[in-house]
């Protein structure tokens, strides 16, 4: 009669256990990422009151009478199933779909959860914490090009908002497109590319692509484009009767007073003129924005005077203006100094620096160079006249190839050397029309006061077809530094900062964590479990892997516990105690009765 009591008060226990579960199943049914558990029983040891015996020959064997002496707890166990996704717009909440956790901790103290409600800290770099307790989000860091190691350790993830990229020199530039065979032999295509220094600098570029006979185009790279600021109509330099004319953008001649063509130059060869006594010689510029305003200049006395029409005035001297006599007409000019005149178009003045780069006349930003070589030649009744090292229009190119190899522009100096002749230039194309190779493709850039560029150029996506031109500029590999201005983290947990430069670069990737058997692992509180020897070690991955599951951005995954089925299980469990509540109310009613029978 006793042991009926006793399985009632173990069936009453267990049942409040299970009713425990039930109603914290229930308490955080909005607790994101929470898993929901369930309550198993099973009986306590039996007392037998008759073992089994065997069959005989002439009897049959029989069974085991035993007692049970009530109920116990089997087990608790967690139902990690998935929970549904809410988008909630928080950029750093996440979500996973799949098996994996989240990885916090610091240290060697880790955690594991589905809550992936994340925040900033208000720390310096700006750690990537757990809403819940502030442990932070482990993960990968990104390297400076960006890349990932997934083999690398964990370490804490953070978004620091003085996050920068800094400048890359470009070292490759792809073009892309169809150049039409159609094209006739000499014809010449500029294609525009900006490509960028150590320090960051833009330099527009142009790349010309000839036409050639049978399958193939030349290219040639000119890298530095000269100021648009350089007059590009016909400009005037006389000096005694001997003139100096530019053609347009095209090149120069020599006329005599009469008008004669005594010589040509597009080469950038100098030309020198001697000079007879009188007045002295005479340099007359047309002024680039200013139609019929003319500097003039008038060497008297050791003076080179500059005189405009507004009255402006500057002095320009030599070292020695020794008087000279050539066939008995007159006294001549020497000299020994360089001067660079530079017109400036937005002041509409003239630049005027010496060899050494001291300026002597009004400083320009921007304009046209001209050189007035005065150096000691061997003879000393001709003074060199204007050195054009190459003939420079509105939009005209330094060539790589060319015979000059600096260029004085804005008050500084760059140089430039090829790595490849111009004969080699060659992009050739199969009989089919598609890409057969080039013979030379890389350029060497020096540019001012950064490490010197070495450019290759891909024109494997080049076609050639009787079709539209369409070749162009695709990219390049160089850009300028930028700071971070946004992140946000996609779908396989990487944290994609934006930058102000315009480019986008991974900053790290939040790691996800999976275990042989995840209902081996331990709640720890605030949604949080730990790992135990039945559990397994966590095996360390990310999003996107096998086995590990998507991160859904922005999202919460919500808790899974369904509430008709702990309705159900809450009738049942109530049904339970009330039954073993009965065995007891009933046992002690016949203990009653037992007890009544002596009066």
């Amino acid at each position: 009669m006793m042991r009926s009591m006793f399985a009632g008060v173990a069936g009453l226990k267990a049942h409040q256990v299970r009713m425990d579960i039930i109603g914290n199943n229930i308490a955080n049914v909005n607790s994101a990422g929470y898993k929901s558990s369930r309550a198993t029983f099973q009986d306590m040891l039996s007392q037998t009151l008759r073992a089994a015996t065997a069959p005989t020959g002439a009897r049959g064997g029989t069974n085991p009478h035993q007692i049970g002496l009530g109920v116990q707890l089997g087990s608790i166990d967690v139902k990690h199933t998935q929970g549904n996704t809410q988008s909630t717009g928080y950029i750093t909440d996440l979500a996973i779909e799949g098996e994996g956790f989240f990885v916090l901790g610091h240290g060697a103290n880790r955690q594991y959860t589905r809550a992936g409600m994340f925040g900033l800290d208000n720390g310096t770099e700006g750690n990537l914490v757990s809403l819940l307790n502030g442990e932070r989000v482990l993960g990968y860091k990104a390297d400076s090009d960006g890349y990932i190691d997934p083999n690398s350790a964990l370490e804490p993830m953070y978004i620091s908002a003085s996050e920068t990229i800094t400048p890359r020199a470009t070292t490759k530039v792809h073009f892309t497109g169809n150049l039409d065979n159609r094209y006739s032999a000499g014809e010449v295509v500029g294609r525009t590319v900006q490509v960028y220094d150590s320090r960051g600098r833009e330099h527009t570029i142009t790349v010309d692509l000839e036409k050639m006979p049978d399958n193939v185009w030349t290219w040639d790279a000119n890298w530095l484009m000269v100021s648009d600021a350089i007059p590009t109509h016909d400009n005037l330099i006389a000096n005694n009767g001997r003139y100096i004319v530019f053609e347009g953008a095209l090149g120069l001649e020599m006329r005599d007073a009469a008008g004669k063509v005594v010589a040509t130059s597009t080469d950038g060869r100098m030309w020198t003129s001697k000079l007879t006594s009188g007045d002295g010689p005479t340099f007359e510029f047309e002024a680039a924005l200013a139609a019929g305003s003319d500097v003039n200049a008038m060497a008297d006395q050791g003076y080179l005077l500059l005189t405009s029409e507004a009255s402006l005035t500057k002095k320009l001297e030599f070292e020695s203006l020794p008087d000279q006599t050539v066939d008995g007409t007159g006294s001549l000019l020497t000299a020994d100094r360089t001067y660079h005149v530079v017109h400036d178009s937005a002041t509409d003045s003239l630049v005027l620096r010496d060899d050494s780069g001291t300026t002597v006349a009004t400083t320009s930003d921007d304009g046209a160079t001209w050189d007035f070589l005065a150096e000691d030649p061997s003879d000393p009744h001709i003074i060199p006249g204007v050195n054009f090292g190459q003939v420079l229009g509105a939009g005209s190119l330094v060539t790589t190839s060319g015979t000059i190899d600096s260029l004085v522009l804005a008050g500084y100096m760059r140089d430039y050397s090829p790595i490849v002749s111009s004969d080699d230039r060659r992009i050739q194309f199969n009989p089919d029309g598609s890409y057969a190779g080039v013979g030379a493709n890389q350029v060497a850039f020096k540019p001012e006061l950064a490490y010197d560029l070495e450019l290759t150029l891909d024109f494997s996506e080049f076609t050639m077809y009787a079709d539209t031109f369409t070749g162009k500029f695709l990219g390049q590999n160089g850009y300028t530094s930028g700071a971070l201005e946004s992140y946000a983290i996609d779908q396989n947990g990487v944290i994609v900062g934006s930058f102000s430069n315009g480019l986008t670069r991974a900053l790290g990737q939040v790691a996800l964590a999976r275990f042989a058997n995840p209902a081996g692992l331990q709640r720890s509180g605030s949604t949080m479990f730990v790992d135990t020897p039945n559990s397994g070690a966590a095996q360390i991955g990310a999003a996107g892997i096998p086995g590990y599951g998507q991160i859904s951005p922005s999202s919460l995954e919500m808790s899974n516990v369904d509430l008709s089925e702990e309705f159900t299980e809450m009738i049942i469990t109530q049904r339970g105690f009330q039954a073993n509540s009965r065995i007891i109310t009933t046992s002690d009613e016949m203990l009653q009765e037992l007890v009544n029978l002596k009066r």
